[in-house]
């Protein structure tokens, strides 16, 4: 019985170990880029309830009298949905320190990729991570917790940008493209 909620063990490539170290800049454009790639779009049912609660309270103030008030109610409702909706990218763009701009040092092993840099430090085991998304200019790493983090490609060498994307493939986290995968994009 407890067989069955065993969770199956993760194949890993056999290859030679995964040692790779970087430091790289956060600077603003490629943030900016990142963030808006792996943020949620907005989704369409948000967008047809919204425009529900308008079309509602536009057709109480048509009718008047005491169909008003809940008219208001509905444009107040939908307004503020609409604003919690729209532009997240910049929302979250604005919500970063100046100082979270500056180096960070990338330690990527067979066991874990720890993230440094002056304000902060993470670390991240490969079992919290469930799926990697290739981009021309970086692995986006999702977690369980639906986090998502960014590990940039470009001051990677050809040679670490491939034995991390055979690994990746390797634990089953990214697919095997049949063109190889998204060109690198160094910016």
């Amino acid at each position: 019985m407890a067989d069955d909620l065993e969770t199956p063990a993760v194949p890993v490539s056999a290859g030679p170990a995964l040692n790779i170290t970087f430091t790289a800049p956060l600077k603003e454009p490629y943030l900016r880029r990142f963030v808006r790639d792996t943020l949620r779009p907005v989704s369409l049912s948000g967008i047809c309830g919204s425009l529900t609660m308008v079309l509602i309270g536009a057709t109480c103030f048509y009718i008047g009298g005491p169909a008003v008030f809940p008219g208001l109610m509905n444009l107040v409702v939908a307004f503020v949905f609409l604003q919690s909706m729209g532009f997240p990218a910049d929302r979250y763009m604005r919500s970063i320190p100046a100082f979270a701009y500056g180096p960070r040092e990338f330690v990527i092993s067979d066991s874990e990729v720890t993230i440094n840099s002056a304000p902060s430090s993470s670390r991240m085991t490969w079992e919290t991570i469930t799926r990697v998304k290739q981009r021309p200019y970086a692995f986006a790493l999702y977690m369980y917790n639906r986090n998502v983090c960014d590990v940039p490609r470009a001051p990677m060498t050809d040679e670490q940008d491939e034995q991390l994307r055979q690994f990746l493939i390797g634990r089953g986290l990214l697919r095997a493209a049949r063109n190889g995968g998204a060109e690198r994009d160094d910016e």
